[in-house]
């Protein structure tokens, strides 16, 4: 990146609409410039006139996280143009801080929600598939044992969508371990398709915890 000064003189000559003593910056330096156009030798590869035109680099200068950019303005020793930096009061720190928590707290519940969701996609899948394109497999599924398996997975699959791994993981526990539960419908064994879909949801959710799972 490249600035430069507004003076009279190159306003004029470049048709500029800025004011005289405003500070302008370009990713590179302008094909046309004071009647030297981009061709071979033209203005842009004409180094040994940027500098006397007032072009020079613009440097971005390094800052924490408690500072701030400031004003553009030409170091003169150094030759170039750069930005002054101001640190951050107390309260801003502060209320930088608490932003910075929230956003991560954000950050780490969207992660959580999406592999939820891909757990969700996944097991849909899995039953669609099995329902759809190999019923009469050995871990094929018929309609019926697909609603049955909805009601079982109702709560697990409310938890996941919240991103409320442990709650799901209780839940999904219960399904496995108390097979048919108060429902009235017969086990998971009823199919082996059943009991294979539900312990393989299982072992999804026990999957998150084993790889540091924190909420």
């Amino acid at each position: 990146m490249v600035g430069l000064i507004i003076t009279e003189e190159n306003k004029q000559k470049n048709n500029l609409s800025q004011p005289v003593g405003r500070i302008i910056t370009r990713n590179q330096h302008p094909n046309k410039w004071n009647g030297v156009e981009n061709v071979v030798g033209g203005y842009r590869q004409r180094t040994d006139l940027h500098n006397q035109d007032g072009w020079f680099n613009v440097i971005i200068p390094e800052i924490n996280e408690y500072q701030r950019l400031g004003i553009l303005f030409f170091d003169e020793d150094n030759s170039v143009f750069t930005y002054t930096i101001s640190d951050f009061n107390q309260d801003e720190i502060d209320n930088f801080e608490e932003e910075k928590t929230k956003n991560e707290a954000r950050e780490k519940i969207k992660e959580h929600r999406d592999r939820a969701d891909n757990i969700l996609e996944r097991t849909r899948t899995k039953i669609w598939r099995r329902v759809n394109k190999f019923p009469d497999g050995p871990l094929g599924l018929t309609r019926p044992q697909v609603a049955k398996l909805d009601r079982w997975f109702e709560e697990t699959y409310i938890s996941l969508l919240i991103g409320n791994f442990r709650q799901a993981r209780n839940d999904i526990n219960k399904v496995v371990e108390d097979r048919d539960g108060n429902t009235g419908d017969s086990t998971l064994l009823e199919a082996e398709g059943m009991l294979d879909v539900a312990l393989w949801l299982q072992e999804q959710i026990q999957d998150y915890f084993d790889n540091q799972y924190d909420l």
